[in-house]
């Protein structure tokens, strides 16, 4: 899943478009359960449906949401929640990486605040290992770690131990007359029979990571995810006497991993991320801070939505779990809140926050989730305007 696809998911405009959110387990002695509660989500659909509409109209979207359901299996289900889309001409399941509050939406437009929250909480991360093997480059996301499928990686060289061969060699024939040379790439290093063996792999290592470095490079030009680097000190000191990247090196972690410790790697990586995410968060709050001093700012769900629909909102910030239930007000386009909704109706927006998202993706906006509380004193969810 990716922004455009997100940005095609709201673009669908249709009664109606059914979203099921249901949080699943991990474990496998539970997924008789999620079962049981995903049948009867569906059921749910299936009578609130079949009341509304006729047969003809309810029949095409029964017919996808049951195609779904047949498809998935909970022993293989490696998410925290699942997300069914379905109207009369798509649907769609998706894998969410975090708990979800259950529920049922039937409305003209899908249920999108989990969909997008997965997208911008699921980090992509590159993992660079650098050893005295070579360079190995890792993908990330949220709980998994894997070998980058890059034709440039990995990366192995060999001369350190060559350097020492010749070296042991000479030294032992006690002769001085030797020469030799080592080459990386097609660019011999200095024939210096006196330099000093540790120098002189040094400056190898150098080399080889400047190789490296400049294949990050074209990496990075393409796709900017955060650069976690994996190494001892010392290597890490030489990468950065080469680098071009230091400043998009997000963190650094000091030891050697071999393909057996990729859980412990996995972990740690996880932990870093995590901090990554807060900092990431830090600055969405003090960008907005900055907008109030600007006098660009909007708050609350209506003041929001209001700017929304005039293609103002360059960042909406909304608390994780604040839903907020409305109806749309005629022509008008302005949303009434609700207290106490108790039906399903063409007439409801069971989350006003979904219809929100919504509106700021089609204007190219974007969207960023903080924590219940973050924005207690503006009402739950507040804007950054471009104007």
């Amino acid at each position: 899943m990716n922004r455009s696809e997100v940005r095609l998911l709201q673009e669908f405009r249709e009664y109606p478009s059914v979203s099921i959110l249901l949080p699943t387990h991990r474990s496998l002695l539970q997924t008789g359960e999620d079962r049981s509660r995903l049948e009867e989500l569906t059921r749910q659909v299936q009578e609130q449906i079949q009341r509304q509409l006729s047969a003809r109209d309810a029949q095409p979207v029964l017919d996808n949401i049951a195609s779904l359901v047949e498809t998935i299996d909970f022993r293989s289900n490696r998410g925290d929640s699942l997300a069914l889309l379905a109207n009369r001409h798509f649907g769609k399941k998706y894998a969410l990486p975090f708990p979800v509050k259950e529920r049922v939406v039937i409305a003209e437009i899908f249920a999108l605040r989990e969909l997008v929250e997965a997208l911008y909480r699921t980090v992509r991360y590159r993992v660079l290992i650098l050893s005295d093997c070579g360079a190995r480059l890792l993908i990330g996301t949220n709980n998994t770690l894997k070998e980058a499928n890059v034709q440039e990686f990995p990366m192995e060289y060999h001369n350190v131990e060559q350097v020492n061969q010749r070296f042991s060699s000479r030294e032992k024939d006690g002769t001085r007359e030797r020469r030799f040379s080592v080459v990386i790439g097609a660019t011999p290093l200095p024939r210096d029979e006196s330099a000093d063996i540790c120098a002189l792999k040094d400056e190898i290592i150098r080399r080889f990571f400047l190789q490296v470095d400049r294949t990050i490079t074209k990496m990075i030009e393409q796709d900017s995810s955060p650069l976690i680097l994996v190494a001892t000190e010392g290597n890490i000191a030489l990468y950065k006497q080469v680098t071009h990247n230091e400043h998009r090196i997000e963190s650094v972690l000091i030891g050697t991993y071999p393909n057996s410790y990729y859980e412990d790697l996995r972990i740690q990586c996880t932990k870093l991320v995590e901090q990554f995410e807060l900092r990431q968060t830090a600055a969405e709050l003090q960008e907005f801070e900055a907008s109030i001093k600007g006098n660009r700012y909007a708050t609350g769900i209506q003041e929001v939505w209001k700017s929304a629909r005039q293609g103002r909102c360059k960042k909406v910030l909304v608390e994780r779990n604040y839903f907020c239930p409305s109806t749309m007000q005629g022509h008008s386009g302005q949303i009434q809140l609700i207290d106490h909704p108790e039906y399903f109706s063409q007439h409801l927006i069971s989350d006003a926050v979904d219809a929100l998202i919504g509106e700021v993706l089609s204007e190219n906006g974007d969207v960023c989730f903080v924590d219940d509380g973050a924005l207690q004193k503006f009402d739950h969810v507040a804007a950054v305007l471009r104007y």
